[in-house]
């Protein structure tokens, strides 16, 4: 597929905004606490800015005859200060790929354009930021070789803080390797606990776009439904792995804070049992599901951080197809 990406112009203003939308929507569910619902006429217009100025550039990639994605730029100029140095940079406010053409190089395009366009203004290097949830973003951008420099971090005070129920309706996470069985046990515990599963794979697999990029989103929506769910006081369980020690921190902490009860599951299955779950789901994949080869189980289980003991309640073993589960100590 040919990619061209050109600079933007003032008749590309309602397909850029229609863009502009789609990401503003993915900030709003991710972080609903600080992004405003909707694409009021302010954010709109505020495309304007980067289509007739010289401190600032609208870019367009185009794919099989229609604007397939958009980068907004600005050109940075910092005067030195009490505390920094003067800095030149080239800053990437907003990038966005339409769905349709998601993970068919548009966003490389986009990129390999800006980085030829800051060495001829005469930038030394391109900077971004981008929001923790959009974890999609964020492995994109680290294969290009963007690096971490700074960070923002947050504490979240409340003067009433709810108190987390001792008894009561639980959200259930179930954290575990790719093949380690979590969606088998986490019927088995809907079944014990009569619980509702919220399953990640399950709502990707019936959306009409890319898997990974989704993924952020589909996790923020399916929080905000445990929330609700478990304040109607049905037991919930969520099911996609829990993979990264700081997303269970971070998930633990909001729950906790929210009133509700979270209970951590883990899967330490075996490394033979473990295969056999894969061969297993490969044998007869159900919906959602995709064919694991050993390069695939190979690149996730590098990417899964082993929870310490103070993280979980629970262990879990699979056992001929019956669970051992053993309550660990209270959590430090």
């Amino acid at each position: 597929m040919k990619i061209t990406v050109r600079p933007a112009a003032e008749a590309d203003y309602d397909v850029l905004n229609a863009l502009r939308r789609q990401v503003n929507e993915l900030h709003v569910q991710g972080r609903p606490d600080i992004f405003r619902p909707g694409f009021g006429e302010e954010l709109q217009q505020h495309l304007l800015n980067y289509l007739h100025s010289e401190a600032n550039s609208a870019l367009v990639a185009e794919a099989e005859g229609r604007v397939a994605g958009f980068a907004l730029v600005d050109f940075i100029h910092r005067p030195a200060s009490p505390y920094n140095l003067p800095r030149d940079f080239y800053h990437i406010a907003e990038i966005g790929v339409d769905p349709a053409f998601q993970r068919k190089g548009v966003a490389t395009a986009l990129m390999v354009w800006m980085k030829q366009d800051a060495r001829e203004r005469g930038f030394g290097k391109i900077e971004l930021d981008m929001w923790s949830f959009n974890r999609g973003a964020l492995a994109f951008y680290e294969g290009l070789g963007f690096r971490t420099y700074r960070r923002y971090m947050e504490l979240i005070l409340d003067e009433t803080p709810e108190k987390p129920a001792a008894e009561g309706p639980a959200i259930h996470l179930i954290c575990g390797r790719i093949g380690s069985g979590k969606s088998t046990f986490a019927r088995h515990l809907a079944r014990e606990k009569n619980a509702v599963i919220l399953s990640s794979d399950d709502l990707t697999a019936v959306l009409p776009c890319d898997h990974d990029a989704t993924y952020p989103v589909v996790h923020a929506f399916l929080r905000q439904k445990a929330v609700e769910i478990a304040r109607c006081g049905t037991d919930v369980i969520l099911d996609w792995g829990f993979w990264h020690r700081r997303d269970r921190e971070e998930i633990t902490a909001a729950l906790t804070q929210k009133g509700l009860r979270p209970l951590w599951y883990y899967m330490d299955t075996p490394e033979e049992q473990n295969r056999a779950f894969i061969e297993r789901r490969n044998a007869d994949p159900g919906p959602g599901a995709f064919y694991v080869d050993e390069g695939l189980a190979a690149k996730c289980q590098a990417q899964f951080e082993p929870p310490a003991p103070r993280e979980m309640d629970y262990t879990v073993r699979c056992l001929n197809d019956r669970y051992q589960i053993t309550e660990k100590e209270k959590k430090q």
